[in-house]
C-alpha cells in the first residue's frame, strides 16, 4: 500500500513541477509515507523523523531554501496534530485522502505555515461504502 501511495504522491508532485533527487541530503522536501498498523512501524517513523530533524538543522546552514519535512499516510491521519506537537521539525501532515492537496499544502509551508489535511474526502473511491 505504501508503494502504491508513494507512486500516487509522486505523480501529483511531478505534475506540479517537483523532481526527485538521489539522496535525502539533496532534497528540499522530504515526505515520509507511513503505515500505522504495527507499533514497530511507527517506531521506525519516529526514528526517521529524528534523523530528518538533524538534517534540517544542517540544511539550514548550507542551503538557500529551508528543508520541509512531511508525514503522509494512515499514521498521519491517525495521529494528526499530536505528530506536530511531538515532532517540532514537521512542516506538513497529510492523510491518504489529501494527496491531491499536497502542492497547496507545500506552498503553505513556504509561507512559514504548518500545513495539515487529514480530512476524509467525499470524492474518495470508498465514499459509498459505510464501515461496519
Amino acid at each position: 500500500m505504501n508503494v502504491n501511495d508513494t507512486e500516487v504522491v509522486w505523480s501529483i508532485l511531478k505534475s506540479s513541477g517537483y523532481s526527485k533527487v538521489n539522496h535525502p541530503r539533496e532534497a528540499d522536501v522530504i515526505l515520509v509515507m507511513t503505515c500505522a498498523i504495527r507499533e514497530n512501524a511507527e517506531g521506525k517513523v519516529w526514528d526517521r523523523l529524528r534523523f530528518y530533524r538533524s538534517m534540517k538543522q544542517i540544511h539550514k546552514k548550507h542551503r538557500t531554501f529551508p528543508l520541509k519535512i512531511g508525514v503522509l499516510g494512515c499514521m498521519a491521519e491517525r495521529l494528526k496534530k499530536s505528530l506536530l506537537e511531538k515532532e517540532q521539525a514537521l512542516d506538513l501532515v497529510a492523510g491518504p485522502d489529501s494527496y491531491k492537496d499536497l502542492p497547496r499544502l507545500l506552498a503553505l509551508t513556504y509561507s512559514n505555515q504548518t500545513a495539515i489535511n487529514v480530512l476524509l474526502s467525499l470524492d474518495e473511491t470508498y465514499a459509498d461504502i459505510t464501515p461496519v
